[in-house]
């Protein structure tokens, strides 16, 4: 139980000190200097943090097949957020399905901290939101099947609009083996790339 209380102390912890560092930067250099150190690390945390859950983290809990590891996942998606399917559609070839979260620890955190700083409360959402933009875009890259290439992208979110998340993923019919071998190749290979 100690670890476990170690462990959510310090990701608040964490969480809340990348806020308070994040209303730093837009304070003293505006929204700009937020969104381009976002931008140069955002890819380098989409695979980081697939390689931290699916190779580290969740084989040390006993699970160690990829089935095993999305569901677990999904369901501690759950935990965390309110989430719902929203709706699926059909554009010519593609299909597009629809994810909504309706609440979101990260971006409620980021929101206080930026009304303590006296910004508006959305002035640090790109901080939390590209992240979980690019965590879900590689979760999509590592689990679509290869008779579909996937494009995710976030549509609206809490952190910066102030409204539900709402995500996309396109599925576009194509042979995409080479797409899941690069995806799985990134997070299970040997490269750290």
């Amino acid at each position: 139980i100690d670890s476990c209380l170690r462990s959510v102390a310090n990701y608040n912890y964490y969480l809340i000190w990348g806020a308070v560092v994040a209303a730093a930067l837009v304070a003293r250099e505006g929204d700009g200097a937020l969104r381009a150190a976002v931008d140069a690390t955002a890819e380098e945390f989409m695979w980081e943090i697939s390689r931290e859950f699916y190779v580290r983290v969740l084989p040390a809990a006993g699970f160690e097949d990829l089935d095993d590891l999305m569901e677990l996942g999904l369901r501690g998606m759950y935990s965390d957020q309110y989430y719902v399917s929203g709706e699926e559609r059909e554009e010519g070839e593609n299909t597009i399905k629809e994810s909504i979260l309706k609440n979101c620890e990260l971006g409620g955190v980021f929101q206080r901290v930026a009304e303590w700083n006296g910004l508006p409360p959305t002035a640090l959402g790109y901080g939390v939101c590209r992240y979980c933009e690019v965590h879900g875009e590689a979760t999509m890259l590592m689990t679509i099947p290869p008779m579909f290439a996937p494009a995710y992208r976030r549509v609206r979110s809490i952190g910066m609009d102030n409204e539900p998340c709402l995500f996309e993923l396109t599925m576009t019919p194509a042979d995409d083996m080479e797409r899941l071998m690069a995806a799985h190749a990134r997070v299970f290979g040997e490269t750290e790339d």
